[in-house]
């Protein structure tokens, strides 16, 4: 089933990652945070603030689930008189930053601070607690690595956030998609195929292996 109404297109960009219990997880969850969490992120900051190509830029680090292997997944909403092309090289620039280029302490310590704050806030009540104790002991095996987190988190090193950079954000674990309002709108000829989204927000969705981006055959 196609859904069709007015939209801007949407970008998507993801990256198999491991599952919540492998031991890099807390280095997979500062990423995301470095380049998605709200606006002092590094897509909203490029994208949305500097180049104005999009009009949000956000991502998720765990998609569907992190029980099991998942993705690593970015998107933005293409700005008015921009194109698709210009925000996915924007997102890319920014990817390929964390690759090459180490964060800096302060913004390390940011993440880190987030991330304490986040996990510290989500155990101070009864519910919450109890929550992540049977979740952590449902997907990491354990319910005492909630308590481990804390010292994990305290651990991570900005060669850490470029090592695991480096092994995750290639082509070969790479997904892109596009939503656009409808099919009129889409140009490229190499298309794998087109699924239906799996939530409301952007009408029509095609994933495609990164590497057709770069792939002018």
């Amino acid at each position: 089933m196609t859904v069709e109404f007015p939209s801007q297109p949407w970008y998507l960009e993801g990256y198999h990652r491991p599952a919540m219990k492998h031991p890099d997880n807390v280095v997979y969850e500062m990423i995301g945070s470095i380049l998605s969490d709200g606006r002092t992120s590094r897509l909203y900051k490029s994208l949305v603030e500097k180049q104005q190509v999009a009009l949000g830029a956000a991502g998720e680090s765990g998609f569907p689930g992190n029980k099991y292997p998942n993705l690593m997944l970015f998107y933005a909403v293409t700005a008015p008189g921009r194109t698709v092309e210009e925000v996915a090289a924007a997102l890319q620039t920014e990817i390929a930053r964390l690759k090459t280029e180490p964060v800096s302490q302060t913004e390390l310590d940011r993440v880190k601070t987030q991330a304490r704050a986040g996990l510290l806030r989500a155990i101070g009540s009864n519910a919450g607690l109890a929550s992540l104790l049977v979740e952590y002991e449902a997907k990491t095996g354990s319910w005492r690595n909630l308590f481990r987190e804390i010292d994990m988190i305290e651990k991570v090193t900005a060669a850490d956030i470029q090592r695991v950079a480096q092994a995750t954000f290639t082509q070969k674990t790479g997904q892109w998609g596009v939503c656009y309002q409808n099919l009129k709108q889409f140009s490229h000829a190499k298309f794998v195929g087109w699924v239906s989204c799996l939530n409301p927000t952007p009408p029509t969705l095609g994933f495609f292996p990164l590497s057709i981006l770069t792939d002018s055959s």
